[in-house]
């Protein structure tokens, strides 16, 4: 059994950096089949008319050729190209990949060397928690099953569960205690029902509907759509905030983990707002779909996975 959780949090986790990856990169890997023609800051618009290859060591030098504005073989662009990509990335072939997300401009214009390397920090995130963190869980749990069942008596495996009991309800700051204040009572008792937990993940789940409905050369209702559903999910963010703040203090939302990545998430969308940067908040927003694996503590093979590697941090 544990093998199969193992197995279902790699491929939750495969699918969020997918969405991740649309979110970031989606609809910018776009190029002119003439790079010279409409080399940056062209792009889309120059991409017309026709070219003469004038590569020498080609079989089809001095041919006339019309100019298509197209996407690498490996791309971001849907779920299913996404995925794919990442597949690949898997294998260890993720060189051309990344040179070529490092060179994204902006949508519908042509790339330019090195031109966002920062971007290379998703591939080292990915395949260090896609793929070395998920490989030592998978041998992990391997050799914990060996373990387990090798000389370990009943008295040993019931000490091992009574220490996990008692750092998994070890009190926390302004968690464990009743606030005295009667509105941090009342906003306590309204975030800890059921109801309040569902509505948050359903708004999570539209949310990232929303942006994997994104696509290029969208019509202006459907940005301006976009637009208005960016919005209202980031006043929700920072409506939940504002309540758990309210419920459980300071101390209470730095002992959350959760909670934290929220206000990263929200300052940083806010920062890209206020400095009227695009390349900020598209970036920041992108790793709002990250607050899908709280939806994952639904699942309990997931949620178990979790909790292991809360134990496993220092």
């Amino acid at each position: 059994r544990p093998v199969a959780y193992v197995v279902v949090f790699v491929v939750f986790t495969f699918f969020v950096f997918s969405l991740m990856g649309m979110g970031i990169f989606g609809n910018k890997m776009h190029r002119c089949t003439d790079t010279e023609g409409a080399a940056y800051p062209g792009g889309k618009a120059e991409c017309s008319g026709a070219y003469i290859n004038t590569d020498v060591d080609s079989h089809s030098a001095g041919c006339l050729f019309p100019r298509s504005w197209d996407k690498p073989t490996h791309n971001f662009d849907d779920v299913w190209d996404s995925m794919l990509t990442l597949l690949r990335v898997n294998t260890v072939k993720y060189v051309a990949i990344i040179n070529d997300v490092m060179d994204i401009t902006d949508v519908d214009q042509s790339p330019s060397t090195n031109f966002s390397e920062f971007y290379s920090l998703f591939f080292v995130v990915y395949l260090i928690v896609g793929a070395l963190l998920a490989m030592n869980l998978f041998i992990g749990f391997i050799i914990d099953g060996f373990n387990a069942n090798r000389g370990s008596t009943d008295a040993d495996l019931q000490y091992e569960r009574f220490i996990r009991q008692i750092w998994k309800n070890t009190p926390r700051p302004g968690v464990n205690t009743q606030p005295s204040w009667w509105l941090s009572q009342r906003v306590r008792a309204l975030t800890e029902t059921r109801e309040f937990q569902t509505f948050s993940g359903v708004c999570v789940g539209i949310n990232v509907m929303f942006m994997l409905s994104d696509h290029a050369d969208a019509p202006e209702l459907f940005i301006l759509i976009m637009d208005i559903q960016n919005y209202i999910f980031f006043a929700e963010l920072w409506m939940e905030i504002l309540l758990f703040f309210i419920a459980y203090g300071y101390k209470g939302l730095l002992y959350d983990t959760w909670k934290v990545f929220d206000i990263i998430v929200v300052v940083g969308i806010s920062m890209g707002y206020a400095l009227n940067n695009p390349r900020i908040t598209q970036f920041v927003k992108s790793f709002r779909l990250f607050r899908v694996v709280r939806l994952m503590s639904m699942i309990k093979p997931i949620k178990i996975i979790l909790d292991t590697l809360l134990i496993c941090m220092p």
